[in-house]
């Protein structure tokens, strides 16, 4: 029963792309494909075109009727069969012969719940747990950092963990790689807004900025782009300069290799220099997005940006990144690779009888011991409204991100004195750290591109259906022009200093551009104003990145009731230094307009209208205000309980990950980071959980 609802969730996965698809084009594609819009899931006579069985003297055919999506409300006759659909099986009259319709949707059945089979998650323990329970340890959050800690410690049988996760499973929709944005707005996400002020996210809702991050199991990593970078070797340097010398790549590389299972055939082909500090065999596979659809324009861009001055890489390494290069990913044929499924969901580990994997469970506090020394358990509220206390023999590891872990410090009457009076929550141990040095890159996407000719070819939906379920390829298992990324140097730094990342969109995206815009957050009139843009053309938005922002915000609580989302203070451009550093990489963008190679595909770089700003289009002033208005913030905050020596006034975690002031009491997600590392990726949270992990059981 299990496999069968799940085989009916991938339809319902499939039959939501199709209803994405409503642009005219997209249409009068699948009219004249005449091939299957949708495929069969479950029942062979689920076939988008309905089927009459027409029976002469000599054979028994399948004829289409082709009354689906109202095409016969519409039309006069039936659209005339094309050469595409004998891909699936007609005939050039548009007929199909039974044993070989039978033999398709057999061997495609087949293929679906071979993916059914591959999206499991461990069971949800939560309504088990009873008031007083107690385990050696306790994970709170089993997003990325907490669900590696988590299937770590549980490898020990002597070692009983509890993990406590607020949300559910992810979003079967977004197991898809193209489909990252669908979980936007929903109960998948944690739908968070940044406060409002005057310096950025002016064009988004309400003025406040969209943090798009995770809730469930994996936390972001269900939903964001599954770009696995480790970042530069000089971001593992500014440890030394605090005084944490343990924390230099060479130290940290071996935490990458221990969870990783390298396939890219870019790091054991192509690139033999970088075989030596990657690794195979581990739980977290990491791979290349094949992407075919995107060959041509991304051997056109290496030629323009070789006219720029750069160079077109196959992958990057941790010592250089400069330049363009296909992004490694976490993904495994054709699916995302959730960090949750990755290390929770083998058989071995979800069978453990020393863990217990808890759902929907959120953790209202802390519990202290009577002397505010040390921390004994964790309140949790479960899916049906029960309030449950467990105990812990051992530790708790706070691993809820970078928002959330100040969140739940907070809620228990821990961190600034200031913050907690301003709601009336008692102190119960003051760290004045705990929330503050927030930091995240801002992200520019209004540098829009459009082109007359289109660079990449569009796909009609059957077809990526298709390739989906049939061969694990096609536009759904990649991210698009996304995953060719640049990082460039547009100041004095030996390092680059921003990153480019192209969004590309063909002419009337129904499929695929209103979810990114659902991501980027921008308010309806905006995200009108894109539509139009792309109604009319392709269009390329390129996204400028900072990598190192100057601009450092806080988090904290708005509100005593522990279910109230925090304030997110981000201040993003609030250091005036961050602006100029944007407009340098758009008068960047601004130069690929002019290149021959993007010329031939009729490329025009359109500035996009603010609302009330007073200057002229295309100045240096209207840029600006532009800036203010369209930049976002990217999803992988760090930095709220950062780690740092002792005397360090607002450290909130030793270099051994425990907590200043209070025992039994860990921190192990990227919100420990004391500064922010130069790319946005799951990677660093996973080492960073990896090397949490390690510290913990070698001081059992």
């Amino acid at each position: 029963m299990v496999a069968f609802r799940d085989a009916v969730q991938v339809a319902a996965v499939l039959a939501f792309i199709l209803t994405q698809c409503t642009s005219g084009e997209e249409a009068t594609a699948r009219q004249k494909r005449g091939g299957l819009a949708m495929l069969s899931f479950g029942q062979k006579q689920q076939v988008v075109q309905e089927t009459e069985t027409v029976t002469t003297t000599t054979t028994t055919k399948v004829v289409r009727r082709n009354d689906v999506f109202g095409y016969n409300e519409r039309m006069s006759k039936p659209p005339p069969p094309v050469s595409v659909c004998r891909r699936y099986g007609y005939d050039s009259e548009g007929l199909y012969s039974i044993k070989a319709f039978t033999k398709l949707l057999e061997s495609l059945n087949k293929a679906q719940c071979d993916i059914v089979q591959e999206i499991i998650y461990p069971a949800d323990n939560s309504l088990s747990l009873r008031d007083g329970d107690t385990a050696d340890y306790i994970v709170v959050g089993l997003g990325v950092a907490g669900s590696v800690i988590a299937s770590r410690l549980s490898e020990i049988p002597s070692n009983s963990v509890i993990g406590l996760e607020a949300g559910g499973n992810p979003s079967l929709i977004t197991e898809f790689p193209r489909l990252w944005t669908e979980a936007a707005d929903t109960e998948y996400e944690w739908n968070y807004r940044l406060r409002a002020d005057n310096y950025s996210c002016l064009s988004s809702e309400y003025q406040r900025g969209k943090l798009y991050k995770g809730r469930g199991l994996g936390g972001t990593s269900a939903i964001d782009l599954m770009i696995y970078d480790r970042c530069m070797t000089s971001d593992y340097e500014k440890f030394n300069e605090i005084g944490l010398p343990d924390w230099g790549y060479e130290a940290c590389l071996k935490y990458y290799m221990k969870s990783e299972d390298a396939r890219c055939e870019e790091i054991f082909t192509k690139v033999t220099t970088i075989r030596a500090s990657h690794n195979s065999g581990g739980l977290l596979t990491v791979d290349s997005f094949y992407n075919s659809q995107t060959v041509s324009i991304r051997k056109s861009f290496g030629q323009c940006i070789s006219e720029l001055g750069m160079t077109s890489k196959d992958v990057f390494t941790e010592i250089d990144h400069d330049g363009f290069a296909p992004s490694l990913a976490l993904i495994k044929d054709g699916l995302r690779v959730n960090v949750a499924r990755a290390f929770l969901s083998p058989r071995e580990v979800r069978r453990r009888p020393n863990l217990k994997v808890c759902k929907f469970s959120y953790v209202t506090r802390l519990l202290l011991d009577d002397a505010n020394t040390k921390v004994i358990g964790v309140e949790f509220r479960n899916r049906l409204g029960d309030l449950v206390k467990l105990y812990c023999n051992k530790e708790v590891i706070l691993t809820a991100g970078a928002i959330e872990s100040p969140h739940v410090l907070q809620n228990s009457g821990i961190g600034d004195p200031v913050d907690l009076a301003r709601v009336g929550t008692i102190l119960r141990k003051e760290r004045p750290g705990v929330g503050k040095n927030l930091q995240m890159h801002p992200l520019f996407p209004g540098a829009i591109m459009t082109f007359k000719t289109p660079p990449i070819a569009q796909w009609p939906v059957g077809d990526m259906l298709y390739e989906l379920i049939a061969h694990r390829k096609g536009p759904i298992t990649n991210i698009g022009l996304t995953s060719y990324t640049g990082f460039v140097k547009t100041n004095t730094s030996d390092v680059p200093n921003l990153q480019i990342i192209p969004y590309y969109f063909s002419k009337e995206d129904s499929l695929f551009l209103n979810g990114q815009l659902a991501v980027f957050g921008y308010d309806e009139a905006t995200r009108k104003k894109i539509r139009e843009i792309n109604r009319e053309s392709s269009i390329a938005m390129f996204g400028v990145s900072l990598m190192y922002p100057k601009s450092v915000g806080s988090v904290y609580p708005e509100t005593s009731n522990p279910y109230d989302h925090p304030v997110i203070d981000a201040k993003l451009l609030s250091d005036p230094e961050d602006i100029y550093s944007i407009l340098g990489g758009i008068d960047w963008v601004r130069g690929l307009e002019d290149s021959p190679v993007f010329q031939k595909f009729g490329a025009k770089f359109l500035p996009l209208y603010v609302d009330n700003c007073l200057y002229p289009i295309g100045s240096r002033e209207y840029w600006m205000e532009a800036v203010r208005h369209l930049t976002v913030p990217r999803k992988h905050p760090v930095g709220t309980c950062k780690m740092g020596l002792p005397d360090d006034p607002l450290a909130v975690v030793d270099p051994d990950f425990r907590f200043i002031g209070l025992d039994n009491l860990r921190i192990g997600d990227s919100s420990i980071l004391p500064r922010i590392f130069s790319s946005d990726s799951s990677a660093v949270t996973v080492m960073i959980a990896e090397k949490c992990a390690d510290r913990i059981m070698s001081q059992i």
